[in-house]
């Protein structure tokens, strides 16, 4: 057989049609991978934040859920990871006049809702107790989820919008001097 009789006009259509049904079903998987890793993640942010007395506010926060994100994320080609961090950067946006909290979806089993931290101090674990009482108290909780890394190995990544926005209970932010 040659390569003419592979490639001929006859055969065309028929490559195309086998291409096509492998890219489809390509794309149909990815998306079910996406929307179940998503979905598991919208589920726990939704959890914790229906725990909190102040649950209207919190989830307010939630309006654009990461699966309808992700699936311009992944249309423009983008990671998980890229869809995570703007998602985390616009809810940091609705409440930058307040206390900055993110939620680790990479946390043990037992931690079933995820471990909240503080943004200002990503090494010191804050309790569901904690964010409850934070919540009565009328603050309001930018959440977002960072991988491990993220959290544990910053600078944040939008560090110079919190300088321009700092919290009314923190310190100005500490500028080098000059030598």
């Amino acid at each position: 057989m040659s390569l003419y009789d592979i490639f001929s006009p006859a055969k065309r259509d028929a490559w195309a049609m086998a291409i096509g049904r492998v890219m489809v079903a390509a794309a149909q998987l990815e998306g079910q991978v996406w929307n179940a890793v998503l979905d598991t993640q919208d589920e726990a942010l939704l959890r914790l934040a229906r725990k909190s007395p102040n649950h209207a506010n919190l989830l307010d926060l939630l309006e654009g859920t990461l699966s309808e994100r992700s699936e311009q994320m992944r249309r423009q080609g983008r990671t998980l990871l890229d869809a995570l961090r703007d998602y985390n950067r616009q809810r940091n946006h609705i409440a930058h006049n307040t206390r900055h909290y993110a939620v680790d979806a990479h946390t043990r089993p037992e931690d079933r809702y995820g471990a909240i931290v503080d943004r200002r101090q990503p090494r010191r674990r804050i309790g569901l107790q904690e964010v409850q009482a934070l919540a009565e108290q009328g603050e309001a909780l930018s959440l977002g989820f960072w991988p491990r890394w993220q959290l544990l190995n910053a600078p944040w990544m939008d560090a110079e919008e919190d300088e321009q926005a700092p919290a009314p209970d923190d310190p100005p932010p500490q500028r080098p001097q000059p030598a």
